[in-house]
């Protein structure tokens, strides 16, 4: 009986298949890096380390206030090593957004945009694809001259997750003070906290936007709540729209109150990127007018 015999070949096609493999980066080849303002990390700024850094690493920063432009890409994580109270990425006067991540991972940083933003996406975060984790979104100012810009604090198209953030204090002359959602948005908003964003709907969606809103409060936007084809999800998959009961919003303070509807409701657990940071609410009752005073 005649043998069967391989394609001359194949040992080069195994030779090529095996480079391949080893050749090619994964999340198991991934390193770390350290982010250290005063000199005893890899780098002295975030995107120093973000441009050095490889498919799938991890940029960790230490505290901080950071002011430059981040750009994150390269299916990276950029995580704070002690969270967003005392990390922060800033920047004073932008034709940008403050952050924009193509198909990565930002967790744990506030991202405050400076005194003045023109241009027509947003003024925080710009999010092409990936997870915007743990942050406070604050300040985030946009427009577009004569016509109103998408967002003051966060755009996302693409494949995203925005989870357990704080999104706050934004808009300027935009279509949404909060999140605007563009029509090739697929994923979930969940567990979050926009509040008290201004001169515009707190959150938009385009037409198309296929989004899962779930355990988020949305509250205390005086142009309203939700806008576009977003519907109205308040009341369903634990949405809520009542006061989080912050510590010192007027003074930047959103860490929340013992009692807060947010620290933990049924089914969905915390809601912002801060828990408990000061006792019960005072006895005196919040009006209004309060509220007001917070757009002035």
């Amino acid at each position: 009986m005649m043998k069967s015999r391989l394609p001359l070949s194949f040992p080069l096609l195994l030779l090529f298949l095996l480079s391949f493999v080893l050749l090619t980066p994964s999340a198991s080849d991934a390193r770390t890096w350290h982010v250290r303002q005063d000199g005893s990390g890899d780098c002295t700024t975030i995107q120093a380390c973000v441009d050095l850094a490889g498919q799938y690493d991890t940029v960790f920063v230490a505290p901080g206030t950071y002011t430059e432009l981040v750009r994150l890409f390269n299916h990276l994580t950029l995580l704070s090593d002690a969270g967003s109270a005392t990390t922060v990425i800033t920047i004073s006067s932008i034709y940008y957004p403050v952050v924009r991540i193509w198909d990565s991972t930002l967790d744990g940083f506030t991202i405050r945009a400076g005194d003045w933003v023109v241009q027509n996406e947003c003024g925080g975060v710009r999010i092409y694809g990936g997870t915007l984790r743990n942050c406070v979104i604050v300040n985030g100012k946009s427009s577009a001259y004569d016509t109103p810009a998408d967002a003051g604090g966060i755009a996302a198209s693409g494949s995203c997750i925005i989870e357990r953030n704080t999104i706050v204090s934004n808009g300027y002359f935009d279509i949404a003070g909060g999140i605007y959602c563009y029509s090739t948005f697929v994923g979930t908003i969940r567990q979050n906290i926009v509040a008290l964003n201004k001169t515009a709907v707190a959150v938009y969606c385009e037409a198309g936007a296929a989004i899962a809103f779930t355990c988020n409060d949305v509250w205390g936007n005086p142009y309203g709540d939700y806008g576009g084809s977003c519907g109205q999800p308040t009341g369903t998959n634990g949405n809520i729209s009542v006061d989080p009961l912050f510590c010192d919003a007027e003074h930047g303070d959103y860490r929340l109150r013992t009692g807060s509807p947010c620290l933990w409701t049924v089914g969905c657990g915390q809601m912002g990127a801060f828990g408990v940071g000061c006792g019960p609410t005072p006895t005196t009752e919040t009006t209004w007018g309060k509220i007001k005073t917070l757009f002035r």
